[in-house]
């Protein structure tokens, strides 16, 4: 694996987790609750439309490049994390500890 680049890391993203609370009906409610903002590589990898109720809808894919985090593998399945990107919001689909080094995450996202 060749060095990081620290420059190509220029994206502020914000790793959220989805948690469960109760309103004041005692309904639960679901929540995003910030686990923390990291510099970031963003780079779209696929567009295309998939046919949703007959609608066309497009689906764009992005590969994210973080620095490691440890608490990344602890937070659980990938539906209940997503990365913000300013107005954007990216879907984690999985992370991948490159070559199991503990320097970098690979993570494929879709965006809504």
């Amino acid at each position: 694996m060749r060095p990081i680049a620290v420059g190509s890391f220029r994206r502020r993203v914000t790793l959220q987790l989805r948690s469960t609370a109760r309103d004041s009906y005692g309904q639960t409610i679901e929540t995003w609750t910030d686990q923390g903002t990291y510099w970031a590589r963003i780079m779209p990898t696929r567009a295309r439309d998939i046919l949703v109720n007959n609608q066309l809808k497009p689906q764009v894919t992005h590969t994210v490049w973080l620095r490691y985090l440890g608490a990344m593998v602890a937070l659980g399945a990938s539906s209940h994390r997503l990365l913000l990107d300013g107005d954007r919001v990216l879907n984690i689909v999985g992370p991948i500890d490159v070559e199991e080094r503990h320097r970098v995450y690979e993570i494929t996202c879709q965006e809504n």
